[in-house]
């Protein structure tokens, strides 16, 4: 599957995508798809993540509210009692 997409240059950016098409001996397809691929695995690395409002104030209710759940909080505390194997 693909999609066509419109991008509007101006006369300069044309120009430079146009005289590195023809240095690299690329489409200019190539070399846009090859800078988005470039520029996607950077932010890989990148440790903030952009959140909507709705989605931080649920993350931060999960981190800062006490948990309630009688089965959760029973599994944490066996799970906390249990002595890690490295420590026999």
């Amino acid at each position: 599957m693909s999609q066509t997409i419109s991008l509007k240059l101006s006369d300069f950016d044309a120009a430079l995508l146009s005289e590195l098409s023809k240095r690299e001996a690329k489409t200019p397809e190539e070399l846009i798809l090859e800078a988005l691929h470039s520029l996607f695995a950077s932010r890989l690395d990148d440790k903030i993540i952009p959140l909507s409002s709705d989605v931080f104030d649920a993350c931060s209710k999960i981190i800062f509210e006490p948990e309630k759940d009688k089965e959760v909080l029973m599994r944490r505390h066996k799970l906390m009692d249990t002595k890690p194997v490295w420590d026999n």
